[in-house]
């Protein structure tokens, strides 16, 4: 395909001089592919199972068995802890 542009002298001088590409269609041809490559890495559907556990967010932790029951009476014992200074 033929394209005609206008690209500032400037920004093609900055492409150049932070990659190892040389001549303006290499540089427009990398910025499109690494644009189709982020839109579609976004569009992508998402595992969130997956997301999860590749983004180290899933964890572990100890507690009472019976704490989704009785987690306001813990919580105010801590708080009382921590924070009574009587």
């Amino acid at each position: 395909m033929q394209l005609n542009i206008v690209i500032d002298d400037q920004l093609l001088q900055q492409a150049r001089s932070i990659s190892n590409l040389t001549s303006e269609q290499e540089i427009i041809e990398e910025v499109l592919r690494n644009w189709v490559a982020t839109q579609l890495k976004c569009q992508a559907p998402k595992n969130s199972a997956k997301t999860l556990l590749e983004s180290d967010f899933i964890g572990c932790g100890e507690a009472e068995p019976t704490l989704s029951a009785n987690y306001k009476q813990v919580f105010s014992c801590i708080v009382d802890e921590k924070y009574d200074y009587r």
